[in-house]
């Protein structure tokens, strides 16, 4: 295998292994060989997570199927709650906005994780609330959310709100037993820890979920989940699908089933914590220690004198290995490192490696 030099947080490093199975040649989408790999797929996906229910597969990225959610789940009477906590929370309000719907932001500074005390007094102050969205890991922070206990507390004490979750960059990387998690929507995408290209999502929705979708129209044709359901029931998509990243699917989770699931949640975890080690000795605070995620891990240098753009022009033009930086307002102070799909603590151990000679040449 060739060593990895892809550190981002999606896109990532993707095996040789999927190269290869998704190079097949004419396999149609329209054919029996076709739903017997569609259905296989889907219920290794669901094996993993153990959902009570197969899920479903969009071939558009993670934000059309966080949009596909939204659609057919928020009426024109509901309101949408959500998480606004970076980048990818702010896209919740985004889609309530572009399709004119009610939403209300519990709002916090990047880089923070809300408590359950927060969310249940957000929701106690807004009963006019239906649906609270917020992620797991908030890429664009690389702070993960207690999503389990905030779930519980919802269902417990504001059985009422459905609860929808972009799991994008948390799925696979540690254990997300969703028979028991109390989430009414949760969302996956390909070019994650999944280590695919790209324009491939998966839904796992619950029968809430679906009682709310029975009572509105989505307002779209594409995106219309209670087609989809029809279909793939079938082992067919409404639309035609990506094929060979369904392919590339198939052959990720049996690369995680060899490995062991329990291994592959250990590895994610374990490059969290060389992240912090290589951290401390290099002088970088951590975005949130006591939220740090399994599949990206972020910080800025303490004594605020690096250009972290500038820093991580130099590791991939000299040592050819790409990191993420900050977005919006966090950019050139904050880097960011994926460490999602087969990536090894070994791996980011060249990484830093790297980045501590680029610092000493810099001082």
């Amino acid at each position: 295998m060739s060593p990895i030099h892809l550190f981002t947080p999606g896109p990532t490093h993707i095996p040789e292994r999927i190269l290869k199975a998704m190079s097949i040649q004419e396999l149609h989408h329209r054919t029996s060989q076709f739903r017997t790999v569609f259905q296989e797929t889907a219920e290794l996906l669901r094996s993993v997570t153990n959902a009570p229910t197969a899920p479903l597969f969009l071939s558009c990225s993670g934000s059309g199927a966080m949009e596909a959610v939204v659609a057919n789940s928020v009426g024109r009477e509901s309101t949408l709650g959500y998480l606004d906590a970076g980048k990818f929370g702010e896209r919740w309000g985004d889609i309530a906005k572009a399709k004119s719907l009610n939403a209300i932001a519990l709002k916090l500074e990047w880089g923070e994780s809300p408590s359950i005390d927060a969310v249940r007094d957000f929701l106690t102050a807004n009963p006019s609330i239906t649906h609270f969205a917020m992620q797991y890991c908030e890429t664009s922070t690389t702070v993960l959310h207690d999503v389990p206990a905030i779930a519980e507390m919802m269902r417990g004490e504001f059985p009422g709100v459905l609860v929808l979750i972009d799991a994008i960059s948390a799925a696979t990387t540690l254990e997300m037993p969703l028979d028991s998690m109390h989430w009414d929507a949760v969302v996956f995408a390909s070019q994650k820890a999944f280590m695919l290209p790209p324009g491939f999502s998966m839904v796992h929705l619950s029968e809430r979920f679906w009682a709310a979708a029975e009572k509105i129209s989505p307002g779209t044709m594409y995106f219309d989940l209670t087609l989809e359901r029809k279909s793939q029931a079938k082992g067919d998509a409404a639309w035609t699908p990506v094929t060979t990243l369904l392919l590339g699917l198939k052959e990720a989770l049996t690369i995680f089933q060899e490995e062991g699931w329990k291994n592959v949640y250990q590895r994610h975890a374990a490059c969290r914590e060389r992240c912090f080690e290589w951290f401390e000795k290099l002088g970088i605070q951590p975005v949130n220690a006591d939220h740090g995620s399994p599949s990206v891990t972020g910080g800025c240098f303490t004594d605020g004198k690096v250009d972290a753009e500038q820093l991580r022009g130099s590791l991939a033009k000299e040592y050819g290995f790409r990191i993420a930086g900050g977005q919006d307002h966090w950019k050139g102070k904050v880097l960011r490192f994926g460490h999602m799909g087969i990536i090894a603590p070994e791996d980011l151990d060249r990484c830093f490696a790297a980045l501590q000679k680029l610092l000493l040449k810099a001082n």
